[in-house]
């Protein structure tokens, strides 16, 4: 059960970092135009 709850953590964990990363991008694009 243990091994199951870490690896949801680190795939949430990895999945808002790239949502963050995505969303920094997206606002630097938005800001060139």
């Amino acid at each position: 059960m243990k091994e199951c709850l870490s690896i949801l953590n680190a795939a949430l964990t990895s999945t808002s970092a790239l949502t963050n990363g995505l969303s920094h991008l997206l606002s630097e694009v938005m800001e060139e135009k």
